[in-house]
């Protein structure tokens, strides 16, 4: 209540002192009604939960409970919240210590802001807790009180967490993709060495013979020449096939993929089954689309490469929002408990399993010694509209 103070010189009439008894009365009662809303609005509360502790030398934390918002039982798990001490009982071992001494400081500082986890008995979970408070003192500069309160910020730090381990994902996937395009390149210089280098070197020294012996021009030898730069020009145009195929912009991915295959059959003589159960043309994003190529053409490799088998197949289906690809061999198989990064990488596997998975597809390996080897992985299907864009 306002002491009312009455100069000396005046004297106020009674009408003037009922008019002040008054306004005294009306803030009182809108002092009344805003405690009350104040206090409506912390027993209501769910997600936080507004506390006020007082100095107690008796207790070991030498801290008690003056007031809490009934949220904290949910909040905590706690049945007795006004007993200090049991809100302590669950945290994670690992934040005793940290939380402790933040705790010795605070009496020092006047400041709490740490984040912690308890186990929480009625949701049965550990669950993140964002306690603040702010302390004070008494005349004599004594702890007094403190005021604060607890959230609990659970989903925001598992939503921290996806965010951590999504960027760990894409920082493994963007080695494996510079590990893979180094694997490339390897691969292309490889190629550019062994064929179109040493067609290209024998043209040269048969060119040079020519100009060095001084003799009439051998038609024949020519016409050996032009044999090796025509191969040359083969061979050129089949790395360029290789690094970007135009098949994947005239046809859809079912369509594509039957080139591929047939090529591959054609080109080292083996007889890989395609089995393609789609019949209207395929929507998937143009990289998804070059994905999925490219994981079947190191798929189909590692059959004729590694597997040493006889018989293959491989089956593109659908469902109502992925497509699905079957690779299987009757070949060798190997041990999958015995394979490393290293040797997935060996394959080519590991980097565009990586991929497939980013972008929102899945990839699964079974293999056993002898038992030959069976690839299931699955593409997101898009609008007609999304994969023209």
């Amino acid at each position: 209540m306002k002491e009312i103070r009455l100069p000396m010189s005046e004297k106020p009439t009674c009408q003037e002192l009922k008019n002040r008894v008054r306004e005294l009365e009306e803030e009182s009662i809108k002092l009344k009604l805003s405690e009350e809303h104040l206090r409506s609005l912390m027993e209501s509360a769910t997600d936080f939960a507004v506390f006020r502790l007082v100095s107690d030398k008796t207790n070991p934390h030498q801290l008690k409970v003056k007031f809490v918002s009934p949220s904290v039982k949910d909040i905590l798990g706690i049945p007795e919240p006004m007993k200090f001490e049991t809100w302590f009982k669950s945290m994670h071992p690992e934040d005793v210590e940290r939380i402790d001494k933040a705790n010795q400081r605070a009496f020092t500082t006047l400041r709490f802001d740490e984040e912690y986890r308890t186990y929480n008995k009625k949701k049965e979970a550990w669950r993140w807790i964002h306690a603040i408070s702010t302390g004070g003192v008494d005349k004599n500069g004594w702890n007094n009180y403190v005021n604060g309160i607890l959230l609990d910020v659970t989903d925001r730090k598992q939503a921290e967490e996806k965010v951590k381990e999504k960027t760990k994902a894409l920082k493994k996937l963007n080695e494996q993709i510079i590990y893979a395009e180094g694997r490339e390149r390897k691969s292309v210089a490889a190629d550019l060495h062994d064929s179109v280098a040493q067609t290209l070197a024998i043209s040269i020294s048969k060119i040079k013979t020519i100009q060095e012996s001084g003799e009439p021009i051998n038609l024949e030898i020519i016409a050996e020449i032009q044999v090796h730069l025509e191969q040359t020009v083969k061979e050129i145009r089949s790395l360029i096939y290789q690094l970007s195929p135009p098949v994947l912009d005239d046809f859809d991915i079912a369509i594509a993929l039957g080139f591929l295959i047939e090529e591959n059959n054609e080109k080292y003589g083996v007889d890989i089954k395609y089995i393609k159960n789609i019949n209207p043309p395929i929507h998937i994003i143009k990289p998804n689309k070059i994905t999925l190529y490219r994981a079947v053409n190191e798929l189909v490799i590692n059959i004729i490469k590694h597997s040493g088998s006889k018989e293959s197949e491989i089956e593109l289906s659908k469902n109502e929002k992925f497509l699905l690809l079957r690779v299987e061999d009757t070949g060798i198989g190997f041990d999958l408990d015995k394979v490393t990064d290293k040797n997935f990488n060996g394959f080519g596997i590991h980097s565009f399993s990586e991929r497939i998975k980013n972008m929102g597809g899945n990839f699964e390996l079974f293999s056993k010694p002898g038992k030959g080897t069976k690839v299931l992985l699955s593409i997101p299907l898009s609008s007609e509209s999304d994969s023209e864009n």
